[in-house]
């Protein structure tokens, strides 16, 4: 093998390697990535057994072959070559040889036969195609509430949910709070039953990267083990959580009495305050809604505390309810618009926040908190 590309392009790839290879293992075909050149195209893949990535790029193939070189070594070779903008691959002697001018490098290397099997897109899955920018924004706003207790396994991925009625779902809970973003998709699908799959967080993370790494419609494929994602020259394929999702939409109150917009930044600003001395376990936040105004407040057992007042449109009876200041901090870390919804019964029952960007459907329940 011997092939002859851009140095930077390289690097990249083989950055988006190490983000799925896992260097804590002692087979090397799990910290390796595989080079395939033929013809003009020259094919980089990686895996760790439940996460593959394969990535195209063009350069020149002077020979064709294959082989497997250890991801990092690779990357930090090619990192530290900042100055150098073409170089040339080549295995010689079961050594991958790295050229540019006068300067030679050299990796030991496995065989690709070695290499694990990459996965296939199935002729039976769900394909559907939704724009990136659409995608990378329905991740960002549900990533941030799945659970981290793997003694729940079910509720430590995304869940992802296609329908004829709804499009594309994307739902996350980790008990406390419930994050939903919905789409419509064209063309609307035609299955009688909606369709999910959870999908592993550390999947989700490389997701999100993928879409944000190109400006394009991503082909987004489902099957019952593996979901595929299609951009352009780079796809990620990944197992899936066998498990039952809980049933969500049960989440969600009816009949909300009370409702009024908030002002995100000034909110933001506010509870940025409030967190600086509310407790540090449960960063416990009191609202009081009375007069065309919320007053946010937080305190300690030193006795210190913090008073501030937001103007808003509220002329109902006055109401006083506690979170998670951490909790509303990140939903509206996620709000894209000046001003959130915000929908509530009573001090305990469920709280919806909503908004609508980019075509997508944003709800957020958090459960308010007990107060003294």
């Amino acid at each position: 093998m011997h092939i002859r590309i851009d140095r930077k392009p390289l690097m990249q790839a083989t950055q988006r390697c190490l983000n799925i290879v896992d260097k804590r293992v002692t087979t090397p075909s799990l910290s390796n990535l595989l080079l395939q050149a033929d013809g003009d195209r020259i094919h980089i893949m990686a895996t760790n057994s439940q996460l593959t990535t394969q990535i195209t790029l063009h350069g020149e193939t002077i020979a064709p072959g294959a082989t497997s070189v250890d991801a990092k070594k690779l990357h930090d070779l090619l990192k530290e070559w900042g100055d150098v903008e073409q170089i040339d691959l080549m295995l010689q002697n079961h050594r991958l040889e790295l050229r540019s001018g006068r300067s030679v490098m050299r990796l030991n290397t496995i065989s690709a036969d070695a290499f694990p099997s990459l996965p296939q897109i199935p002729l039976s899955g769900l394909d559907v195609r939704v724009a990136s920018v659409v995608l990378s924004e329905m991740i960002a706003s549900t990533q941030f509430s799945i659970s981290n207790d793997a003694t729940r396994e079910h509720l430590t991925g995304l869940l992802f949910e296609l329908s004829a009625d709804h499009g594309l779902r994307v739902v996350s809970t980790d008990g406390h709070r419930l994050s939903f973003c919905q789409t419509p998709l064209v063309p609307a699908l035609t299955i009688e039953e909606p369709f999910q799959v959870i999908v592993p967080a550390k999947t989700v993370v490389e997701m999100r990267r993928l879409c944000d790494d190109v400006d394009q419609d991503i082909r987004l494929i489902l099957d019952r083990d593996q979901i595929f994602l299609v951009a352009g020259e780079q796809m990620l394929t990944s197992v899936l959580i066998n498990a039952r999702y809980p049933l969500y939409e049960e989440v969600f109150p009816q009949d909300i009495p009370r409702r009024t917009m908030l002002p995100n930044k000034e909110i933001d600003t506010v509870l940025r305050r409030c967190l600086v001395v509310a407790n540090e376990i449960n960063h416990d936040i009191r609202l009081h809604f009375a007069d065309n105004a919320v007053h946010i407040s937080a305190s300690n057992q030193e006795q210190e505390q913090v008073d501030d007042y937001v103007a808003i449109h509220y002329q109902d009876a006055p109401f006083t309810m506690g979170f998670n200041g951490g909790y509303l901090r990140d939903v509206l870390s996620v709000i894209s618009s000046d001003q959130v919804e915000m929908a509530f019964s009573d001090e305990v029952s469920p709280v919806i926040f909503t908004e609508h960007a980019l075509g997508i459907e944003k709800r957020f329940v958090v459960m308010p908190l007990k107060i003294g």
